[in-house]
């Protein structure tokens, strides 16, 4: 018995998009008030530090009359007057605390003698506390110049000012919209103007988006190049300039010429040679061209290699004989036969390699005349195929290595005398080549559209019957 397998439970994907979106709406509701929590926790540095500064300048009121303005001298109490979240000033009867986090407020002490707290941001409104306005708060309050604490031979600097008026950021964004960059903010109790220091941070930009190509082909059988670096500065790609194409037109030409060279063409010294290049040893065009026998004649072919054509085109055994020349006396058909290809072959194998015309192949029985061998009606014609299109093949740049395999696939351009409808040998059947295509040079960077090349072949395919004046042979 097979052992029972129990399925394993998992999630949906549906039950994975419900926890992303609740995630996603609870970060948008919490977040805020998680901020304004986080400020308000804050504050409570600064009401510590400013109730420890007061108590201290309360026992140097009550015993030397004189509150200090340099809180640097009061280190035990305050160690650093320019901490992760405020920066503290000493005025002439209280404290003030500067705020460095999101919220830009400043909390004030205006009188060590009362002791309470105030703010006159509008951001103090964002905090979880309900502090009062410093200014309703001095209406209630009798706050005194501080006169009344500064011994006679005190060295403390009596003119100190406020800073007034909104506290400059010490945040900002790039110009470029890269990065942030922050300054230091202080209040000048001398002048009473705020100071700040020069900014500072990282604002280089990252590229984003496709990178440009960096090859491409020219001349229609090289290749050229260039660099593409991204500029910090503004986050885009800069290409450089396109290096000279590896082969020259002239050399392109060449090699395209040797790829169609036509070897039934009169220039051709190596009819053979040129056939076997172009199709293989294998190929019917070869071994009706050469016979790949002994008895091969230049401009006609193979005389005795007859039999491998034969073989190759029709294999019947009448056809071997006519070829050998071991047609019995008496077999008409198979002298008649003989007598047919001799005259085909004198005008060489050339015949089918170039034009895909077979020898004659007169019935089986039939007499001596040739009106009467029913071969007449086939001759000149043989078995083709026609050039049909194929669905086009889109390649969109979107997708990682597109526009080199659209350049790629865009190389094996057909000759210019095939076409759609073009009719070809039948040994031609399935050769396909490219007749049109577009591979733009650009891929597109960044968002929008994706640019898409295509690539249009044709394909020779089907069984038609066609004579030498109809057919194409590249």
């Amino acid at each position: 018995m097979k052992p029972v397998t129990k399925k394993k439970k998992a999630f949906t994907l549906t039950e994975l998009l419900v926890v992303v979106v609740v995630i996603g709406v609870l970060s948008a509701v919490v977040l805020p008030k998680f901020n304004k929590v986080m400020e308000t926790r804050k504050t409570t540095e600064a009401e510590e530090m400013m109730a420890a500064v007061r108590t201290e300048q309360e026992k140097r009121c009550a015993l030397d009359k004189n509150y200090l303005q340099d809180l640097s001298k009061m280190s035990d109490i305050i160690p650093n007057t320019d901490t992760k979240n405020f920066t503290y000033v000493a005025t002439a009867t209280g404290i003030k605390a500067h705020s460095k986090g999101k919220y830009g407020y400043t909390l004030q002490m205006p009188s060590y003698q009362d002791g309470r707290l105030c703010c006159d941001d509008a951001d103090c409104a964002k905090l979880n506390k309900d502090y009062p306005s410093c200014s309703s708060l001095r209406s209630r309050a009798d706050y005194l110049s501080g006169a009344e604490c500064q011994g006679e031979d005190t060295d403390e600097d009596t003119d100190v000012k406020d800073c007034t008026g909104p506290r400059p950021s010490n945040t900002q964004s790039c110009s470029n919209g890269c990065g942030t960059q922050t300054r230091t903010v202080t209040c000048n109790t001398s002048t009473g103007v705020w100071e700040t220091g020069a900014w500072s941070g990282d604002c280089s930009c990252e590229c984003t988006g496709t990178k440009p190509t960096e090859t491409q082909s020219c001349n229609s059988c090289g290749t050229q190049t260039r660099s593409v670096n991204c500029d910090t500065s503004t986050g885009e790609w800069v290409p450089g300039a396109w290096s000279q194409c590896s082969k020259t037109q002239q050399e392109c030409d060449e090699e395209n010429k040797e790829e169609e060279e036509d070897c039934c063409a009169a220039g051709v010294t190596d009819f053979a040679a040129c056939i076997l290049e172009k199709y293989g040893d294998n190929s019917t065009e070869y071994i009706c061209a050469s016979g790949k026998n002994i008895g091969y004649l230049p401009g006609i072919g193979s005389l005795s290699g007859a039999s491998a054509c034969a073989n190759k085109l029709m294999g019947f055994g009448c056809i071997l004989r006519a070829a050998n020349n071991t047609c019995e006396a008496g077999d008409k058909s198979c002298n008649q036969l003989r007598q047919n290809n001799i005259n085909w072959i004198s005008g060489g194998f050339k015949k089918y390699a170039c034009t895909g015309q077979k020898p004659v192949v007169p019935p089986s029985g039939s007499g001596d005349d040739s009106e009467d061998q029913g071969g007449d009606s086939d001759k000149g014609k043989f078995t083709c195929c026609k050039m049909t299109s194929q669905p086009r093949k889109y390649y969109n740049y979107g997708m990682g290595g597109s526009f080199s395999q659209c350049v790629a696939d865009a190389a094996n351009r057909c000759p210019s005398n095939v076409r759609p409808g073009t009719y070809m040998n039948g040994s031609k059947g399935g050769y396909a080549c490219v007749y049109a295509a577009n591979c733009p040079n650009e891929p597109v960077v960044g968002g929008g559209p994706f640019i898409q090349g295509y690539v249009d072949k044709i394909m020779c395919s089907g069984s038609y019957t066609c004579t030498a004046d109809q057919v194409v042979w590249p």
